[in-house]
């Protein structure tokens, strides 16, 4: 194979791989274009140095990029603070939205792509906060405005997002004879807590909050259901010593702890999320 051939070959097939493999988390980072806007600030550089040296030499051409990119760095710089509370505001929006399809999906048992891709959506809002964050906290002590309550709104929001997965996962793989009107209640006021977050970055909060005492009564009636069925199976050991228990009824119990649980937490990590985007708003 002629030398020319073998090289170009060789070096097209390895830009590829690495080119493939980088590109792929470049646009779900949102960043695809980011190769593209850095060549085009060095190019002055790279013109510039050619014109002042008459040589094409690549130290030169290198020298000259770099002194391009510092310079538009310098002049024009851009911080993540002023950008970050955009990117804030799109994760706690793909997270109400992925709560809506899980609420959705438990009434109506249909529409299973709606919410993969809702969970889709959520997962890469997450990732982009994240990398949105990292940013932030490599620049300059003076631009990382608010670091340490953006730092909890980025660990509530992956908090959130958890919950709501492991609640939306249960949801898909156990289906229900009939919609709970207490689980709905407490859906809503995750969800208001959540829209309430977001029309703080609007400065126009106007979503009323649900009612403490309806949540509460919420709240109680799914700890009576549980106690009912503790008491029942309680009953069964007392009457039967070591009775096995049935596996429906199994499933009834865990199924009724786990709603439980993963819906005070959502409330609880919603009502926090809201409280801080408040205090930085």
């Amino acid at each position: 194979i002629d030398y020319t051939l073998r090289t170009v070959a060789l070096g097209s097939a390895t830009l590829g791989l690495v080119s493939g493999a980088m590109g792929t988390y470049a646009v779900l980072r949102k960043q695809s274009l980011l190769g593209d806007a850095m060549s085009h600030a060095a190019l002055p550089g790279v013109v510039l140095a050619y014109i002042l040296f008459r040589s094409k030499s690549p130290l030169v051409l290198i020298i000259g990029a770099l002194i391009a990119l510092g310079t538009g760095s310098f002049l024009w710089p851009s911080w993540e603070s002023e950008s970050i509370k955009t990117t804030i505001l799109q994760t706690l929006t793909a997270n109400r939205k992925y709560l809506n399809e899980i609420n959705r999906y438990y009434q109506q048992f249909d529409g299973l792509t709606e919410y993969k891709l809702a969970r889709k959506d959520a997962f890469l809002a997450i990732g982009n906060l994240n990398a949105a964050f990292q940013r932030m906290s490599q620049e300059p002590k003076s631009q990382q405005q608010n670091l340490g309550k953006i730092n909890e709104i980025v660990g509530l929001n992956h908090t959130f997002l958890a919950a709501s997965a492991a609640l939306g996962t249960f949801i898909l793989t156990h289906q229900r004879k009939e919609v709970s009107t207490d689980f709905e209640l407490i859906i809503k006021t995750v969800d208001t807590n959540l829209k309430q977050a977001i029309e703080a970055f609007h400065q126009s909060v106007e979503t009323e909050n649900i009612s403490k005492e309806k949540l509460a009564e919420a709240y109680q009636h799914l700890e009576e259901k549980f106690e009912k069925l503790v008491a029942i199976r309680t009953q069964e050991l007392e009457q039967e010593g070591s009775k096995p228990i049935d596996p429906a009824f199994r499933k009834m119990l865990q199924s009724t702890r786990l709603i439980t649980d993963q819906l005070k937490w959502l409330v609880s990590i919603s009502g926090n999320l809201k409280k801080i985007v408040n205090e930085i708003k």
